[in-house]
């Protein structure tokens, strides 16, 4: 299968943001390897893509 583009969109990268605040105020090495792993899986999608549905959240969706 061909390797798709994950596409981190504004909203997207604003939420990221806002739970790496919240998981930080507990532990940010915690926030630092969730926030890692979150963007690892994403790059798996890319060559991937059959192991997600498509995102169906419309406030992440452009």
């Amino acid at each position: 299968m061909d390797e798709k583009l994950v596409n981190w969109t504004f909203p997207a990268m604003e939420m990221l943001a806002e739970i790496y605040e919240y998981l930080s105020e507990y532990s940010e090495s915690a926030a630092d390897k969730y926030i890692k792993e979150l963007v690892e899986y994403t790059e798996h999608l890319q060559k991937h893509p059959e192991a997600c549905a498509p995102c169906r959240n419309q406030r992440l969706v452009e």
